[in-house]
């Protein structure tokens, strides 16, 4: 309401005006609608150096006071500044507007020392990691240099003060101007390193730092050049007249533009990009960045355009238009770029308290309530808002979701496993043809078939599922079905032809006829698509049901109907609600653009010992030596768990207490499996390729644990000489 009271009567007052006015004709102009005369004097010396105009009434004259010493640009704008008081007074608005002026000082006063206070405070807090990691951090740099420029405001310490203790000349401009400076270009050198995710090499820190030296000794340079005078409140205008506050005024602008110009680059930069590992909270940060650094260049390019104008003595009118197009633009473009940071901020604390994952339990909660799933998890914590606030909220996740996984697979287990393919073609084996001709060679043929077709590939299958070698005796991994149908192909084929030669049962013979066939398929087409057994064999058990018993067949729909869809539920085969939830699972408590890459590196270290090294007795580490003696250290793996790991599948995120058991148990340096990357784990990779090499060199007198003490050159040596000697006829 004040700011459309006071705009209407302005926009009046300026139609009512004439079109072209001279200075002195304004003035006569200004006095007619005041109606009294109006005095323009210098301000008195004791009136203060921060006020640049003020404008006075009585009741039979006014009088305009400007600050004495200023140019004659900033003093025309002082005094248009004083008219527009003059005329708008007659709306109502002169009050307010004088009201809000000084509000406005007060709240920036108050915005500095809250800036202050929590730029000390993050010093202090984050003092210690900068004490631990021993090296140059921009952003503790540039925090400490803020809280100093920001420490002189109208609440804390006056800035009039702090230039009376450093000798009264304006000398605080140039110390705040310094300090702001160099805090916006470490702040600016750490939000590029983060935004672009790498380190700055040691050439462009140089680089950037030997050319901000050399603008900042320019910069104070060109501020001693400058004929100052005492305190001022405006100490550019009021000395714009010197070639040397013209350059000062242009460094500040270019040292502002550069910083402002990078840090929206990079922020619009990544936020085109769009790349896949950024995380959709970051967005209104980087636009943040982005538009609020482009306004800050705008902004200093208003300022330095004011300030060649204004030191030209010409177009004071696009001079005046510039400066007073300043703070609408380079304010809401400095609170943009503040906001971004302090979002940041925030952002990077919620990482670091792991709020992500603190959700996904929130979120799990539910689905954990409907499926009972503290069955599966003994002496587990269910999700919830206590288990959310736990100091490891991600093995609270990682167990709640085991627990749902396995409670989903508990609902539709019983279906699963009491009509899976083995048992379901025993029983027909046996049924078909003791309903066909019920006597003991139909029932002997039918045993027969059952125990060698069936039985001993479930047997052998179950052997390897207690060694590790499979998952689970279903054979879910596609990639080792081929090897499991090969086997049982042979069986099938090779009583296929005992029941022909031996003239058996022909239900055994078509059996196993449609038994080949459908193995056959599973191993051709499961290495690219994963085929379910249990479709298949609910088909062909309908097929011949029918085939044998009628329309009664068709009694077995349901239940084939029932099997299947216990497998989608069980996520073996396709399953969009549950694979829906685990893709979200994933997204949001891993969102991390090289969860992948971490896992295919893990997976190849985990290999590369399985491949290398030996247990005490000389045999391969199998899966029940390693959960043997991860139990010893009080680890618990799962089979599952441990083929995720092999196969760098991303579903599993070992914890590093895990890692480093699992170092602990393989005999080396647990930090081989917990680090990426480093000196440690090259090592330690040349270390196990040299001993693979001897293995394959049949050098028996070579202690794996000692090769500690060989450093990597001696390593590669060795291996080069082993490879040789094999090359070597």
């Amino acid at each position: 309401m004040f700011w459309r009271g006071g705009s209407d009567p302005g926009r009046d007052v300026l139609a009512e005006l004439p079109s072209h006015l001279t200075w002195d004709g304004l003035h006569r102009e200004v006095q007619r609608r005041h109606g009294k005369p109006i005095h323009i004097k210098p301000a008195p010396a004791g009136l203060g150096h921060d006020v640049t105009g003020l404008w006075l009434e009585k009741a039979e004259r006014s009088w305009i006071f400007h600050a004495a010493g200023e140019s004659e640009l900033l003093r025309r704008h002082v005094i248009l500044h004083e008219y527009g008081h003059i005329l708008l007074m007659h709306g109502g608005c002169g009050s307010f507007a004088r009201g809000l002026l000084m509000s406005l000082g007060e709240v920036l006063s108050l915005l500095k020392a809250v800036a202050c206070i929590f730029a000390a405070v993050a010093v202090a807090v984050r003092l210690p990691r900068v004490l631990k990691r021993r090296r140059v951090d921009f952003v503790w740099v540039g925090t400490v240099l803020a809280a100093l420029a920001f420490a002189a405001n109208g609440v804390m310490v006056p800035e009039r003060t702090v230039d009376a203790w450093l000798g009264g000349e304006n000398m605080f401009h140039l110390v705040r101007n310094l300090l702001a400076l160099s805090a916006v270009w470490c702040l600016r050198a750490a939000l590029v390193q983060s935004l672009k995710r790498r380190d700055w090499s040691r050439s462009r820190t140089m680089r950037e730092a030997a050319i901000g030296s050399a603008l900042l000794l320019g910069l104070m340079a060109a501020f001693f050049s400058i004929d100052r005078g005492p305190t001022s409140g405006a100490f550019i205008p009021d000395h714009l007249a010197q070639g040397g506050t013209l350059v000062y005024t242009l460094l500040i602008m270019a040292m502002g533009t550069w910083n402002a110009a990078d840090v929206a680059r990079v922020a619009f930069r990544e936020l085109t990009l769009r790349q896949p590992g950024h995380d959709p909270l970051l967005w209104p940060a980087l636009l943040g960045l982005g538009v609020g650094g482009s306004l800050l260049v705008l902004g200093c390019t208003l300022e330095a355009g004011y300030a060649v104008l204004g030191y030209a003595g010409t177009w004071d009118a696009v001079a005046v238009a510039l400066r007073a197009s300043f703070g609408p633009v380079f304010l809401p473009g400095a609170v943009l770029v503040c906001l971004a940071v302090a979002w940041l901020g925030l952002y990077a604390q919620g990482r670091r308290l792991k709020i992500g994952l603190r959700m996904d339990i929130l979120r799990i909660a539910p689905v954990w309530a409907q499926l009972g799933a503290d069955r599966w998890s003994p002496g587990g914590r269910p999700p919830g808002w206590r288990s959310a606030l736990s100091a490891d909220p991600q093995t609270v996740l990682y167990s709640a979701v085991i627990a749902v996984e396995d409670a989903l697979r508990a609902e539709n287990r019983t279906a699963t496993e009491a009509f899976q393919p083995p048992v379901l073609l025993a029983a027909l084996l046996i049924a078909l043809p003791w309903g066909a001709n019920p006597s003991a060679a139909s029932l002997w043929w039918g045993i027969s078939a059952a125990l060698i077709v069936c039985g001993i590939p479930l047997a052998v299958v179950l052997m390897l599922v207690r060694r590790g070698i499979l998952t689970d005796h279903h054979v879910s991994v596609k990639e080792h079905r081929r090897p499991v149908m090969a086997g049982v192909l042979v069986l099938v084929l090779s009583y296929l032809a005992a029941a022909i030669l031996l003239q058996g049962p022909i239900e055994i013979v078509a059996l196993l006829v449609a038994t080949f066939l459908a193995g056959l398929v599973i191993a051709v087409v499961s290495p690219w698509w994963k085929i379910s057994g249990h479709g298949m064999m609910m088909g062909g058990t309908i097929v011949a049901l029918t085939t044998s018993w009628g329309v009664v067949g068709l009694l077995f729909v349901p239940v084939g109907l029932a099997v299947c869809w216990s497998r989608i539920r069980l996520q073996d085969h396709t399953g969009p609600q549950h694979l829906r939830l685990d893709r979200d699972m994933r997204r949001n408590h891993v969102g991390d653009a090289n969860r992948e890459r971490s896992a295919q590196i893990l997976a190849d270290k985990i290999n590369l010992l399985l491949d290398t090294l030996r247990t005490e007795a000389g045999q391969p580490y199998d899966f029940t030596t390693i959960q043997q003696g991860l139990k010893d250290r009080g680890v618990a793996i799962s089979r599952t768990k441990w083929h995720y790991l092999k196969t760098a599948d991303i579903r599993v995120r070992p914890d590093e207490k895990l890692l480093r058991a699992l170092g602990e148990v393989f005999g080396v340096d647990p930090r081989y499996l917990v680090q990426e990357d480093g000196p440690l784990p090259q090592q330690v990779e040349q270390e196990l390729h040299t001993v693979r090499a001897l293995r394959r060199a049949e050098v028996r007198n070579f202690a794996a644990r000692a090769l500690g003490q060989i450093d990597p050159e001696g390593l590669q040596a060795i291996l080069d000489v082993i490879e040789k000697d094999q090359h070597e006829p």
